[in-house]
């Protein structure tokens, strides 16, 4: 899967204060326009995870190109994440 658009993972509260680093495993599912339609946390901070649901839907990929055209594909996508919202 080649990402080609990526919406910044902006945190909603409580994440809005203090240093947060880690990384999430997901499962997703993405059509065949290369977009997000389901995201499931597989591993890592569920909390943050739903946090960052809303941007994840709007990362778009390159589309999955199978002999008869494009088609949906079930994947797993790690996302690495460092917050220091500490102000």
């Amino acid at each position: 899967m080649r990402i080609m658009r990526k919406t910044p993972l902006v945190p909603y509260l409580p994440f809005t204060h203090g240093h947060f680093k880690g990384q999430l495993i997901l499962d997703v599912l993405i059509d065949s326009r290369g977009r997000i339609r389901c995201v499931q946390p597989a591993s890592g901070d569920r909390e943050v995870a739903t946090s960052f649901h809303k941007a994840l839907l709007e990362w778009e990929f390159a589309p999955f190109l199978e002999q008869d055209g494009y088609d949906s594909i079930v994947g797993t996508l790690l996302v690495p994440y460092d917050l220091d919202n500490r102000r």
